[in-house]
């Protein structure tokens, strides 16, 4: 890290300050983060090496709890199915392009939150099975035709006056939102992915494997 880089609102000058930081976190024992802490470690999670993996359904919320390994103190996130993760802070790349990039997708992720939840709660109400499979645990939303990130870059793709800087997304499971004078460029994604997304259900293991295909 060459030059001062910023995680969670906080400008880090060196990688040893983010060293330190991330130090006092973890030695402040088991609990669940909340505020600047959060903000900090959710952005670091965006950086690890297998993210999407991670992240699965969603953050509902980061924790620090005894690792697996060992007596040591780690980052567990917690999924919005509840289930849970834990990651590495030394497995966790200082990309700045990627991270300004999950955190584009974090805000046209939030902005269709609520027609995810419609999805799985209202249109599928009791049919809470895998798609592919027919099992019912740990049952996820999944983009099918096209794929989420490919149907961002249609919608793109028809606009001029894409926003390039977000606003943070307090009390929802992600980092980002639309920024209030972009509200009508959220409006517009809304729509667009109301009339062109393609929705199924699906377990976990199958989503996690067509993610990394």
């Amino acid at each position: 890290m060459g030059k001062p880089f910023e995680l969670g609102g906080i400008y880090f000058k060196t990688q040893k300050e983010l060293d330190e930081y991330i130090r006092k976190v973890l030695e402040g024992g088991e609990r669940v983060l909340e505020g600047q802490e959060l903000a900090v470690i959710h952005d670091l999670l965006l950086l690890h090496s297998d993210a999407d993996a991670k992240i699965g359904t969603g953050i509902k919320q980061i924790e620090v709890k005894r690792s697996r390994q060992g007596p040591h103190y780690c980052f567990w996130v917690v999924r919005e199915d509840s289930s849970i993760e834990d990651f590495s802070y030394h497995k966790c790349k200082y990309s700045r392009d990627r991270l300004i990039e999950n955190r584009r997708e974090s805000a046209y992720r939030e902005a269709i939150q609520k027609q995810i939840t419609d999805y799985k709660y209202v249109q599928r109400k009791s049919n809470q099975y895998c798609d592919i499979c027919g099992t019912q645990e740990s049952i996820q939303v999944d983009h099918f035709q096209p794929p989420f990130l490919d149907l961002v870059g249609d919608f793109e793709g028809s606009k001029s006056d894409i926003p390039v800087e977000f606003e943070e997304a307090e009390g929802t499971l992600y980092s980002k939102r639309f920024r209030e004078c972009d509200e009508g460029y959220r409006c517009a994604w809304q729509m667009y992915h109301k009339q062109q997304g393609v929705l199924r259900l699906l377990c976990k293991n199958h989503n996690l494997r067509r993610k990394r295909k």
